[in-house]
């Protein structure tokens, strides 16, 4: 059962309560570092995917029967993962459709739902990043415990 009960809380003075601006200032530096976050992605994975590829370019053109074809097909997952990285971080900076304001509640809206939506993106961006990363680790793992 649900019970009214009277607030507790001092109401808070004019000068207490967050203005609009401030809230657009607010969502704008945020923005700014999922977009930070997102450049930073796109150079680590841009690092990583030419690191892979002289790895597997190494391993293709040195390929024994001692080597796995596991670490080939591993070094191509750790390119794939990669490159949804990549495509993630670019489709989250990418520009939305123009849409007309009026009001400061509409333009806040309007960077809210920009800002969730290069969250996501860049979230994704990051998971497949760190997916990435982990592969990469257990190629280089597992092809130097095959190289002794």
């Amino acid at each position: 059962m649900i019970e009214i009960v009277p607030s507790t809380k001092p109401v808070p003075n004019d000068e207490d309560l967050v203005t609009p601006d401030e809230i657009i200032t607010l969502l704008e530096s945020n923005r700014m570092r999922i977009r930070i976050l997102g450049s930073m992605v796109l150079t680590v994975c841009g690092l990583l995917i030419s690191t892979s590829l002289v790895i597997l370019f190494f391993i293709l053109k040195e390929l024994s029967a001692k080597t796995p074809m596991a670490i080939p097909i591993l070094l191509f997952s750790v390119i794939g993962c990669l490159t949804i990285s990549i495509i993630s971080g670019v489709i989250s900076a990418y520009l939305p459709t123009p849409t007309a304001v009026c009001t400061r509640l509409e333009l806040i809206d309007l960077l809210t739902r920009i800002y969730r939506s290069e969250y996501r993106r860049v979230t994704i961006s990051v998971a497949f990043l760190l997916l990435g990363v982990l592969l990469f680790s257990m190629c280089l793992a597992f092809f130097a415990l095959t190289s002794l």
